[in-house]
Order: C-alpha cells, then structure tokens, then sequence
C-alpha cells in the first residue's frame, strides 16, 4: 500500500516524503538514491508488511529542492531527516540505513536525538572515513563529472556486487532505468552527496547511542 504525501516544508527546503505500510515506525535510507516513487521495490523484503516504512528525497535528487549556498554535511541531512519525523509527530522511530550515507545519517539521528530512536540498523557502515573510502569516493566524484553518469554507474556497480550478481543482472543494474538513476544529469548534487560523506565522523561520539543497535 502507497500513501503519497504533500512535500513539507523543512529546514529551508522543499522534501519529498512516502509513508508505506502500516505498523510501528520506521525511517530506511539508502545511499545516494531513493526509495519514493518507483523504487519501492528496493526496499528489504517484507519491511511494509510489518512497518509503516517513511521513506524520502535526499536534497538535490528527484522531488526535493536543495541550497547550494549550505555546507554540504550529514548534519544537514540528519537535520531534514529529524525534520520530518517532528512533522510526522512520531517519536521511537526505528532507523534502518541501507548502505552508505543512509547509515551515517540513523547515527546522527540516534546520536544528536536519542529521543527519536528506538532501534538502530546499518549496513555498510562507517564512522570515520579512512584513506580508502576517501579516495574511492572521490574516484566516484571524478568519474562521474568527467566520463558522465553511465561511467560513473558502471563503476559503482562493479565494485558493489559480486560477480555473480553482475553477471545475472547486468541488464538492470545499468542504464537510464538502472542503480543511482536519481543522479543521472545531476552531477552537483552528486558531489554535495559525497561532499557530506567524506566530511562525516561519528567515532568519537558512538558512546551517545543508547538504542539497541
């Protein structure tokens, strides 16, 4: 079940937002893309059936307006994020990061709003960026602006799947309709995206997270 919701109004900019599902609240966020629209699909198997799944545009990508003037951090997009959950008056949101900058952003929600957290799952995680994550994310940011965004995709997905999995589903995976589509013909975005990755740390301060996780 699909519930379609007006954009919000929140920390300046216009967010996109779905409500999916029924159930105790759950907030899940991806790495550079979506869930909305069409994507729903990508979510984990069986989440809606449980949760009422809140998904939403980062800025800069699909429906939701950016600012480029702003410092690209994950404290501007854990702050739309906690925006949206305080106008969706929901409070002990279970917060679920599917890869990358989704995972950073449930650990400044759980950090910065313990309050807003009842649990709290990541997967391909961090909480300090190393010389190899650094380097690779700028490999993607060089590619992308300099051999465009099918280079770009072709790379990321080489390096994110085995190859059996490349090799089964090539034909999907890459292409207009393919992964990362939302930054197709949105390069700046793209590098505000990365920009936030590569500035964000949470080491020193995971002590703040109370919630099971």
């Amino acid at each position: 079940e699909r519930t379609p919701m007006p954009i919000a109004h929140i920390n300046g900019h216009e967010m996109y937002y779905e409500l999916l599902g029924q159930g105790e609240p759950l907030l899940c966020m991806g790495g550079w893309g979506t869930f909305c629209h069409e994507n729903h699909g990508q979510l984990a198997r069986g989440l809606t059936d449980r949760y009422q799944v809140i998904v939403f545009d980062y800025r800069g990508i699909r429906d939701s307006s950016d600012d480029p003037a702003l410092p690209a951090t994950m404290d501007l997009h854990a702050g739309d994020a906690i925006g949206l959950l305080d106008h969706l008056g929901l409070q002990r949101v279970h917060l679920v990061g599917l890869v990358g900058m989704g995972a950073c952003v449930c650990q400044e929600i759980a950090i910065t709003r313990p309050d807003l957290a009842r649990s709290m799952l990541n997967m391909g995680a961090w909480c300090e960026v190393d010389d190899f994550l650094r380097d690779q994310l700028e490999m993607f940011r060089w590619i992308h602006r300099d051999c465009g965004f099918l280079a770009f995709q072709q790379a990321v997905t080489l390096l994110s799947f085995t190859a059996e999995f490349y090799n089964a589903n090539k034909a999907r995976l890459l292409g207009p309709a393919g992964g990362w589509k939302e930054l197709n013909g949105r390069y700046p975005a793209h590098s505000r995206l990365i920009d936030a990755c590569l500035g964000f740390e949470s080491k020193r301060r995971l002590g703040a997270v109370r919630c099971p996780s």
